[in-house]
């Protein structure tokens, strides 16, 4: 098998594995909004879990894995395969131990903190809020660890147990939905996530062991790589700050709506944004920035180039019908998925007006994405953290000023132009640097046909809503109304871009074709 064919089969791997996990954190997020609705338990619980992510997202999250990553390989190129274990072991050493203290200090102040994220809520909700936030702030130990584990396979070229660690994390949730959660609630589901994640620690331990590494406690702090490490991640860290932040901002606006129920209209179209929108730009990140990082390290600007000009390519000729798609059906998708039972037709308008304003931003999310990890590949932190330093003020600025008029989606809305920014201001520096220049005339052309393929499926997918059943119909009925505009949505689509020659309709033929030609 060539490195091409071997290259493009894992990547279906990856966006196999990681859509599983995204459809089972969708069922997950759908059970709960079901058993719960939006009312003071979930509003308590999401805020609470989110603390932790956060807490740990502002410090190390994509840190870990952009910053990480590319000494790492550096370390692994300059000395061999033991030099560059060793400086894993520095590294989950420090990252545990600081780790560990956060989790303390969050644990003595974890009434300030939870007020602080959520000052909407009432006594009754807010004393919920901490009591479940203490039993989830060890995740953050647990997401460090696991993050690092993560870094360490994906440079040794094992994808796959990484992208595997959601399917089992949400599993777990799913079975406590179905045994003990009426026994122990509320407070019993904070507890599996705990064990959700230790599990993701767990698994990848025997993946770890067939690579040869061992992990040995070495708190080195004046170990050279990772001082390196450090002075990367400083940027790195802030410039992973606008999705974390944005999200802490408009929760924090959201539990001052509807009595906090707007907390859970947040969470539920934000996850499911962001899961339709990562399951297909994160799975081609993960598999293509390790080898961005080589690229570099190798000193092959040229092919470094290439790689990312078609990634952005294959990415935006995806994720524009996906945006333009998403919010032309936001409300059919949230009703189907979370409406019923105490998730009323009030909890769906308000979730399915936050899911639309999301989507504005989808397009800026994925280039940001790209982009972001492009500069960290480089070694180059400093463009991002300011990008998403200002992205950051951008949404404190829209949600105070769209709070009163648009309500939640106005808070979604303002996330959407954030990410925008954010992309634009990535895009700059790179498009007036000779040696990285991205966007040509052919670029612009192909996006501006992606985007007339993209209209003329959302003008056929509202000729057809106005003639499709709606009102109170039954789920069966709204799985069918979906799939007929999801079907005439992506053939009009399709069509349409085969007719404007956009180019990765002609490589997805070539692909079939040679498909054919090999059965022959």
């Amino acid at each position: 098998m060539s490195e091409k064919n071997k290259a493009v089969k894992t990547v279906s791997y990856i966006m196999i594995i990681t859509l599983a996990g995204k459809v089972l954190a969708l069922l997950r997020d759908m059970i709960l909004a079901r058993q719960y609705g939006s009312g003071v338990e979930v509003s308590a619980f999401l805020t609470a879990s989110r603390i932790p992510r956060v807490l740990f997202d502002a410090i190390f999250a994509s840190a870990i894995t952009s910053s990480f990553i590319p000494i790492f390989n550096r370390a692994l190129k300059e000395k061999g395969r033991d030099k560059a274990y060793e400086f894993s072991d520095v590294f989950i050493s420090v990252v545990g131990m600081f780790m560990v203290l956060l989790m303390i200090l969050s644990m003595i102040f974890a009434k300030e903190i939870a007020y602080f994220f959520a000052d909407g809520f009432d006594e009754k909700t807010l004393e919920l809020c901490i009591n479940l936030l203490k039993i989830l702030l060890p995740t953050m130990i647990c997401t460090g660890i696991a993050f690092s584990f993560v870094g360490i396979l994906q440079s040794m070229d094992r994808f796959l147990i990484p992208a595997s660690i959601s399917v089992v994390f949400n599993i777990i949730i799913i079975v406590y939905y179905f045994t003990f959660d009426k026994v122990f609630g509320i407070y019993g589901l904070a507890v599996t996530y705990l064990i959700g994640w230790i599990m993701q620690v767990l698994i990848q331990i025997p993946s770890l062991k067939q690579i040869g590494y061992r992990y040995h406690f070495k708190p080195y702090l004046d170990y050279p790589y990772l001082k390196e490490t450090l002075i990367l991640m400083g940027p790195v860290m802030i410039s992973t700050w606008v999705q974390p932040f944005n999200i802490l901002i408009n929760a924090k606006y959201a539990s001052r709506l509807y009595e906090g129920s707007a907390v859970a209209a947040i969470e539920f179209a934000n996850n499911l944004y962001t899961m339709i929108a990562s399951v297909l730009v994160l799975s081609i990140m993960n598999f293509v920035f390790p080898q961005l990082s080589k690229l570099i390290n190798d000193k092959k600007q040229d092919e470094f180039n290439k790689t990312v000009s078609t990634t952005m390519e294959a990415t935006m000729f995806l994720i524009l019908p996906l945006m333009a798609g998403v919010m032309s059906l936001s409300k059919e998708v949230i009703g189907l998925i979370y409406g019923g039972n105490r998730f009323d037709e009030f909890s769906v308008n308000i979730t399915s007006s936050a899911l639309f304003f999301f989507s504005v931003g989808m397009m800026g999310y994925a280039i940001q994405t790209i982009l972001s990890r492009v500069y960290f590949a480089k070694e180059n932190g400093k463009v991002p953290m300011i990008s998403a330093v200002v992205a950051i003020i951008v949404n404190y600025v829209f949600c105070s000023l769209l709070i009163n008029k648009f309500e939640v989606g106005g808070l979604a809305l303002s996330s959407s132009i954030s990410v925008t920014i954010n992309a634009i201001m990535l895009i700059i520096p790179l498009q007036m640097d000779k040696n990285t220049k991205l966007i040509d005339f052919d670029f612009i052309k192909e996006i501006l046909k992606i985007v007339i393929s993209s209209v003329l499926m959302c003008i056929v997918i509202f000729l057809i809503k106005k003639i499709l059943p709606g009102g109170n119909i039954g789920a069966s009925k709204k799985i069918i109304n979906l799939a007929i505009l999801f079907v005439a949505g992506v053939l009009t689509y399709f069509l349409s871009a085969f007719i404007l020659k956009i180019k990765q309709v002609n490589f997805v033929k070539n692909i079939i074709k040679k498909r054919k030609n090999s059965q022959i």
